[in-house]
């Protein structure tokens, strides 16, 4: 027993020379795959295919088998697949939705926060200025009351 996918897709081209018709491979058909969605790995389809073929060989001691040519005869194959449940398809359609959603919202955090930083900068600058000025200036609190008071006299 041998084993291929089925059709011997993806095969040597000669083990199908030794078939006058039949033997078709299609990749659509007779591929193993699997579909995945993309953003979150999800494997939303899968098909496996096997093809069991039996080595066919002339045998002196048989005499129905003396003449037949050497080739690979297949048998059977067989499929395995999985499709996602519909229920499961509708909780990953809005995934690449809310992934744009927050790429976007990534973005508008990062630009609002430098401009944060650089507003208060600013701000900060502003009221540095102010204290500054506010302290070269004269105000009543820094009035001189005995110098006032020696000129009186």
């Amino acid at each position: 027993m041998f084993g291929s996918q089925p059709h011997f897709y993806g095969a040597d081209p000669a083990l199908r020379a030794n078939f006058a018709s039949g033997i078709e491979p299609s990749k659509d058909k007779h591929a193993i795959f699997m579909h995945f969605e993309m953003l979150t790995g999800t494997p939303v389809y899968a098909a496996k295919r096997l093809q069991f073929n039996l080595e066919m060989v002339p045998i002196e001691d048989v005499p129905y088998l003396t003449d037949i040519r050497e080739m690979y005869y297949p048998l059977f194959w067989v499929e395995e697949g999985a499709a996602l449940d519909e229920d499961f398809v509708k909780q990953i359609k809005p995934v690449p939705m809310v992934y744009k959603i927050f790429k976007i919202l990534k973005w508008t955090g990062l630009v609002l926060g430098f401009i944060g930083i650089i507003l208060s900068g600013i701000l900060f600058t502003i009221k540095q200025n102010a204290a500054k000025a506010a302290a070269a200036a004269p105000s009543p609190m820094n009035i001189d009351v005995k110098s006032i008071e020696k000129s009186l006299n």
